[in-house]
């Protein structure tokens, strides 16, 4: 019986390969579900940030405080908001989501915020799709956005 489950191992691990290799992809959407999903959509500026270590835990925050230049959609009457998002440097310990990029200190951006009432692991949505830079383009005089 163990030799049959020795042998069977891998082709379990076969069978589950697709499933684990998607867990943490995200999935591309459109313009217009980022614009229509998210909860909140501002243009901001990161004013300050900071990190958060649970004690006992191996999880890490980083908090990024937003100054709100505009309000795009959505309900929100503060003059900034501040968003967590899973990683960071506490000491010597340290937390990396693949893929994730967390707000500059001094960035200028439009933020599509997926819902401002639950802890996400990224609270921006479809992480980078909704995560948009503000630029001064010095040849064309004028603002750009990118991703």
């Amino acid at each position: 019986m163990k030799i049959l489950a020795r042998r069977l191992i891998p082709y379990f691990i076969l069978l589950f390969l697709p499933l684990l290799a998607s867990a943490s992809s995200v999935r591309r959407v459109d313009m217009a579900e980022v614009a229509g999903s998210a909860q909140l959509v501002f243009e901001g500026r990161v004013i300050a940030k900071h990190i958060e270590h649970t004690p006992g835990s191996r999880a890490i925050h980083t908090w990024v405080k937003f100054e709100i230049l505009d309000l795009i959609k959505g309900q929100y009457d503060q003059p900034s908001i501040e968003l967590s998002f899973l990683g960071g440097t506490a000491g010597d310990l340290s937390v990396t989501v693949s893929d994730m990029q967390i707000p500059a200190m001094g960035e200028h951006g439009i933020y599509f915020v997926e819902d401002i009432s639950r802890p996400l692991v990224n609270p921006l949505y479809g992480w980078d799709q909704g995560h948009f830079l503000v630029q001064f383009d010095k040849d064309l005089r004028r603002q750009t956005v990118s991703t």
